[in-house]
């Protein structure tokens, strides 16, 4: 009988990976192949008076943190800064088409244990711009239903170098 399981097993498993092209087994690489974390700037403080700048930064443990910075300047009235932590703890994943980034993906999963997923995903468009957006979902106890949080973060923002 474990010898019919193991069987089974090998012959899906080449069957699986014999279908994958070498361009398709490339295309997710994981984030810590570009660098130790992204940099995403939309500086738009001429026309509206806003710079948003997105950091994914690896920490020592080998996860990523998302930062959000927005620094607004007043035409007048004082300029702000304010500086939101996203999430912390992340796996990354980027998806490339001939080394330029497509989709970033990155999430934390803390739903087991009374937590939230949170999912980061910023993905290019046709103008060559990303645009950003944060899916929180957990499940609230005191309703007694799921629920699920989309919040467009920014949109375009350019692409800085990898640090």
């Amino acid at each position: 009988m474990k010898n019919i399981l193991l069987i089974s097993l090998l012959g899906s498993t080449i069957f699986a990976c014999s279908g994958v092209r070498e361009s398709e087994s490339s295309s997710a690489l994981p984030l810590h192949d570009i660098g130790q974390g992204l940099s995403f700037k939309a500086d738009l403080r001429p026309a509206d008076g806003k710079l948003t700048e997105l950091r994914i930064s690896r920490t020592s443990a080998g996860t990523y943190d998302a930062v959000l910075r927005v620094l607004t300047s007043g035409f007048g009235s004082p300029i702000s800064e304010s500086t939101e932590d996203l999430a912390q703890g992340l796996a990354c994943f980027a998806a490339k088409d001939r080394a330029r980034l497509i989709t970033l993906s990155c999430s934390r999963d803390d739903r087991p244990v009374d937590g939230a997923l949170k999912a980061l995903t910023l993905t290019r468009d046709e103008q060559g711009s990303y645009r950003a957006s944060l899916q929180t979902e957990y499940y609230n106890r005191l309703e007694g239903r799921p629920v699920f949080e989309t919040k467009e973060i920014a949109s375009g923002l350019e692409l800085q170098e990898a640090y």
